[in-house]
């Protein structure tokens, strides 16, 4: 289906001049609005005897009401690209994806550099954004005010046959643009290999039928991808966990929550710990060095979405002020989380070590295993050098 506002066809009885004349203007192209007809393979249309819907509004009510009539159409369609245009460029504002048409090149390849790059191609993103729904407002104003001077001028029955084109024009409109944009946001996914999930896959269908100020993507925030093999947590303490306690776990032992505040003070002597370790000669340039990355830590660029809900948030402080009775500990085999009390889990592993799987050693062997390993591999070197001997 070709979604043209002039594609409805009127049948009307015609004369045999009537049918050579009309013969004639089939020959013309689609451009010229002339028969703008859709056949299908099974189904043949005599074009003869069919008038479109252009032709019927210049011949009952005048040319200027066929002009008003195109121009509703191009408006609309410009409103539905603007309005994909304006959802596009919020998705990937708003998870920190940049389009490749509006990256900058970097001709310094310095950090710095590629900060001051970044900014400026969100600033980008934003006047873009300004910029599609600044042409929005002005093909909106001019859609309402070409439908409100065509109501005065056609019959109800034909204007609502207009307003029913023009619902067509905009979900074909909205279909081509929307798989469009779909396929280059799920390629910037990959390429940033963001942990998200495409806005796009949220849409109940692609066929919108009338554009919106703030596109047809309801939601542009980002959704973290979840985790679609099955967790679950099996409570073995005999202690009551809250249902939120229990989402919590059931995200794995693994995850780990984003921060909700400026984690440099935390690490700052944890990495001073670790620098002096390192010797005299290393720990002055590894401390300056940690120290400069760190001093750079911007709180409200740097800090990611929070992956948590404000209950989950509350549930994490209850499990971690529970940790000196409970331990949570990852099952054997599946991916399930193990709740135990402090003393059951003393007691499973004092039976698992006194069940004969396990021998007590008398001294350390790691330098017996160490000195016959050396010897294997001697062993294997010499052997590997007298096979090389007759090939060369």
């Amino acid at each position: 289906f070709n979604p043209t506002p002039l594609s409805f066809i009127l049948i009307r009885n015609t004369t045999p001049m009537d049918q050579t004349a009309n013969s004639a203007e089939s020959t013309e192209t689609p451009n010229q609005h002339t028969n703008l007809t859709t056949q299908t393979p099974n189904q043949h249309i005599n074009p003869t005897t069919q008038l479109s819907f252009n032709d019927s509004l210049i011949s009952l009510f005048g040319q200027h009401a066929s002009t008003l009539a195109k121009t509703t159409s191009h408006s609309i369609e410009h409103m539905a690209i603007n309005s994909c245009h304006i959802s596009f460029l919020k998705a990937c504002r708003d998870h920190s994806l940049i389009p490749k048409g509006l990256r900058l090149t970097n001709p310094l390849s310095t950090k710095r550099s590629t900060e001051v790059l970044t900014h400026a191609s969100n600033l980008l993103i934003t006047e873009r954004l300004n910029h599609y729904r600044l042409k929005y407002a002005q093909h909106k104003r001019t859609y309402e005010h070409n439908l409100r001077h065509i109501e005065s001028l056609i019959t109800p029955q034909y204007f609502q046959k207009l307003g029913h084109l023009n619902t067509k024009k905009s979900s074909y409109t909205h279909r081509k643009q929307l798989l469009t944009h779909q396929k280059k946001f799920a390629v910037l996914l990959s390429e940033y290999d963001t942990p998200f999930l495409s806005p796009y896959d949220t849409l109940k269908t692609l066929d919108i039928p009338s554009p919106t100020f703030h596109g047809p993507l309801l939601k542009t925030s980002p959704t973290p991808k979840k985790d679609t093999t099955a967790k679950t947590v099996i409570n073995l303490s005999g202690q009551t966990l809250s249902t939120a306690e229990t989402d919590v776990l059931s995200l794995g032992l693994k995850f780990v929550p984003t921060p909700t505040s400026d984690p440099t003070p935390d690490l700052a002597p944890l990495i001073q710990n670790i620098t002096k370790q390192l010797g005299e000669g290393m720990e002055a340039s590894a401390t300056y060095q940690v120290t400069s990355v760190l001093s750079k830590f911007d709180n409200k660029r740097d800090m990611t979405t929070d992956n948590l809900t404000p209950q989950q948030r509350t549930a994490l402080k209850s499990l971690k002020s529970k940790k000196s009775e409970l331990k949570f500990l990852p099952a054997d085999k599946g991916n399930a989380t193990v709740v135990l009390t402090h003393d059951q889990y003393i007691t499973k592993v004092t039976d698992h070590l006194s069940s004969g799987s396990y021998t007590l050693l008398t001294k350390d062997p790691t330098q017996s295993v160490t000195t016959k390993l050396q010897k294997v591999l001697k062993k294997l070197h010499t052997d590997c050098d007298s096979a090389l001997i007759p090939l060369l």
